[in-house]
């Protein structure tokens, strides 16, 4: 009698009736091929340790392996060309057992039984690679990856307060420790400017001009009467020091106030030089000075 044919279904799932079929295994993507001639199989389980894939259960079982895309079309006489197939594949080369036991060694703990079933369950085959120690160590990497970003970011989120509150900071100083200074500095301004509208700043500068080189032509007037003998030098020494003093301070003050003066000219003039740094020694006199 002739053997019943597997149905080729459209469900997924392995459909055979009869290890002497032919059959499709459509959920690996791959046909089977049983031929009556290779009889009964039973799979070596180190043999079924060296192929993890779908292709390799395929070799490890003695199958022929085809296109699941290629149309079921039974031959008359496939016997010639089942042992050709055969013989080719004997001729492929064969991974090493050691190296897959070094790999994965849980494999050479499975039974017969178990191997078969990991070979056919998809689902048993990739929960057995989730379980592997590459997948645990590269599991456990990511967790320390993970933890080092949290930390990472919650360093980040701190300091991002610790600077909003400095900007808060800030803006408290510019408001009001800074007002009482810019409130000085406005009044004195104010007053600056009345002093200025009540007089002549032209004037005060011709007299101030005028102050100093009285003050030089007395001081050099001492100095010839003390070359000459007229006064005698602890006289000399209490008259002269004032007067040159009184020179010095005018002079500065001459030297301060023309700039200014001229600055607030209609034809303009050189800017104001900013004061002097507090601790600052005066500046030089062009006039001369101690």
């Amino acid at each position: 009698s002739s053997s019943p044919r597997a149905t080729e279904g459209g469900h997924h799932g392995r459909s055979v009736r009869r290890p002497d079929c032919e059959c499709r295994e459509t959920q690996l993507g791959v046909r089977f091929d049983v031929r009556q001639q290779l009889g009964a199989f039973t799979p070596d389980p180190d043999a079924v340790a060296t192929f993890p894939t779908a292709p390799s259960r395929a070799l490890i079982l003695g199958l022929d392996v085809t296109s699941s895309r290629a149309r079921f079309n039974p031959r008359p006489s496939p016997i010639p060309q089942q042992n050709a197939r055969a013989s080719a594949s004997q001729q492929r080369p064969q991974p090493s057992t050691s190296s897959v036991a070094r790999e994965f060694p849980r494999l050479l703990q499975k039974s017969s039984a178990e191997l078969a079933e990991l070979l056919t369950d998809k689902e048993v085959f990739a929960r057995f690679l989730h379980g592997t120690e590459g997948a645990l160590e590269a599991r456990a990497f990511t967790r320390e990856l993970r933890l080092e970003i949290e930390g990472m970011c919650r360093a980040n989120i701190e300091k991002a307060e610790e600077a909003r509150d400095l900007r808060s900071q800030m803006s408290v100083i510019r408001s009001c420790d800074a007002q009482p200074v810019k409130d000085g500095y406005e009044a004195a301004r104010a007053k600056a400017d009345a002093l200025m509208g009540k007089h002549n700043l032209g004037d005060a500068l011709a007299r101030l001009k005028e102050r100093a080189r009285d003050a030089e032509e007395k001081a050099e007037s001492l100095s010839e009467d003390l070359v000459a003998g007229k006064i005698e030098p602890k006289d000399f020494l209490a008259k002269y020091v004032p007067l040159r003093q009184t020179h010095h301070e005018d002079t500065v003050r001459a030297e301060i106030v023309e700039p200014a003066l001229a600055s607030r000219r209609p034809g303009g003039g050189p800017p104001q030089p900013p004061p002097p740094p507090p601790g600052a020694p005066p500046a030089a006199s062009r006039y001369g000075g101690m």
